[in-house]
């Protein structure tokens, strides 16, 4: 016979209870818990803008999504971006996450910075799991996974904006150091003090009380260290923590500038300023000085452009505060030359070698032209099947080099008007010899003796025909 089952006593403690506020009915309370439960029902976005570049965000974001949620790909599409690890896909779209709702990255600008945007779809009783989300992403964000110890190349459109559809690329930089910028003695030591110590010692600069917004110009004309120098200052970044971007040239840069601003520490490299803001001023030029402006002192951005036409750059443009640092490249005077040489020709030179007089036929070469000049050096001595480079090797591959970069730079200058060659006899041991433009008849301020050249019998062309057409005067023209 089975048990008799005992009736269950339900105490009044475990009944759900509602306490009804005083001067509220029943009815009333019963309307406003129906109309409580339908609001939890309804669906709510959650937003939030966050510190990075919206390529970046899509990565934390998919970090987050694969590793802390059941998250399935919904709308959007796949975007190859390049980062520290090579190209690599990216979702930039919608992920619906089981038991919450979907989860969307978008850009957008945010006080004149492009960033990175998330949002949460879900129902309002979710609130808090879709607070958690966008937590968990921001975290994230702040790796920086995609451009962390690299440099990137912004791509702006012809309106200066940066668009979803074309990410950064990484630039890459060669390992160039402060070692291999040969440079005038004193340009040496501005450089190392006016650019490189900012980078390098940020720490020691901030304690000593300065601002970390620094605007830095780097001019001259095309071949003489500019670049180098731009290359150097990003590995000493990118090694120092900063973020490093580069813009090919200046459209983009107020965007540029803000983001940078927001990457803190950061490096930003434009090439060729003089595009945008050279001539006259005008609403374009007022704007992205206002960015400078918009820089404050506790901003930690170095600020790095170039230009070969500084003289058309505004004057407003070159006021400390904007640009505090302007740093006149030139070509190499003896001194530099001599280390030039020195350092292109390595093992290959005598032991020993006085470089004094070569150095002096080199002072005015462009870099590159000087490392041709160690090379033909080089060249020749294989052809005479002599291992060791003398100082009258150097002056004898000098002259065809330096005939190449006159003619070059007369041509520049003038033109299409062609430049022609002057010869001239030197106190009987050799001869000078210049370029001289047609229409001006003025010669160029670089001239070089070649008596070395002559007394080694070596065959230098440009000299050789000048010589035999020497006129009763000591010069022709041809």
């Amino acid at each position: 016979m089975a048990a008799k089952k005992e009736p269950q006593v339900v105490h009044e403690k475990d009944i759900p209870r509602i306490e009804v506020p005083e001067g509220i009915d029943f009815r009333t309370a019963e309307r406003y818990c129906s109309a409580a439960a339908d609001a939890e029902e309804t669906r709510e976005t959650y937003n939030r803008t966050m510190d990075t570049l919206p390529w970046s965000g899509a990565v934390a974001l998919g970090i987050v999504m694969t590793t802390h949620y059941s998250a399935t790909h919904d709308e959007g599409q796949m975007i190859m971006c390049d980062g520290v690890l090579g190209p690599e896909e990216v979702w930039w779209g919608e992920w619906t996450v089981f038991g919450i709702g979907a989860v969307a990255c978008g850009g957008e600008m945010d006080d004149g910075v492009f960033k990175f945007s998330c949002s949460v779809t879900c129902r309002a009783k979710h609130k808090d799991r879709a607070l958690r989300i966008l937590d968990r992403v921001e975290k994230e964000c702040a790796k920086r996974h995609l451009y962390a110890g690299v440099a990137v190349l912004l791509q702006p459109d012809d309106d200066g904006d940066l668009m979803v559809s074309n990410p950064p690329k990484v630039v890459p930089i060669d390992d160039v150091q402060e070692s291999d910028i040969i440079l005038p003695e004193a340009m040496q030591t501005a450089l190392s003090a006016e650019v490189f110590l900012p980078i390098n010692e940020r720490v020691l600069v901030k304690a000593a009380g300065l601002p970390s917004r620094r605007g830095i110009l780097l001019a001259g004309r095309p071949g003489t260290g500019k670049t180098l120098t731009a290359k150097a200052a990003a590995n000493y970044a990118i090694k120092a923590g900063y973020a490093v971007f580069y813009l090919p040239d200046s459209r983009g840069l107020e965007v540029a500038l803000r983001v940078a601003a927001s990457y803190g520490p950061a490096l930003l490299v434009c090439e060729d300023i003089d595009r945008q803001v050279g001539g006259k001023r005008n609403a374009s030029v007022d704007r992205l000085l206002n960015a400078l402006d918009g820089l404050d002192s506790s901003a930690e951005v170095v600020f790095m452009a170039t230009t070969n036409d500084p003289e058309s750059l505004p004057p407003a443009f070159l006021r400390p505060g904007r640009l505090d640092s302007v740093m006149m490249f030139d070509t190499p005077d003896a001194e530099a030359a001599e280390r030039h040489i020195r350092h292109n020709l390595g093992k290959h030179l005598a032991k020993g070698e006085d470089l004094t007089e070569a150095a002096g036929v080199c002072a005015g070469l462009l870099p590159a032209s000087i490392k041709e000049v160690c090379t033909r050096s080089v060249l020749h001595a294989l052809k005479g099947s002599h291992d060791e480079i003398t100082a009258a090797d150097v002056i004898a591959a000098a002259v065809a080099v330096r005939v190449q970069q006159d003619a070059l730079e007369a041509s520049e200058a003038k033109g299409d008007a062609k430049p022609v060659l002057r010869v001239c006899m030197t106190d009987g041991l050799g001869a000078s010899v210049g370029l001289v433009h047609p229409q001006t008849g003025v010669a160029s301020e670089d001239l070089w003796r070649l008596a070395h050249a002559v007394d080694r019998g070596q065959e230098v062309e440009p000299m050789t025909d000048a010589l035999n057409a020497l006129d009763g005067e000591g010069q022709h023209l041809f």
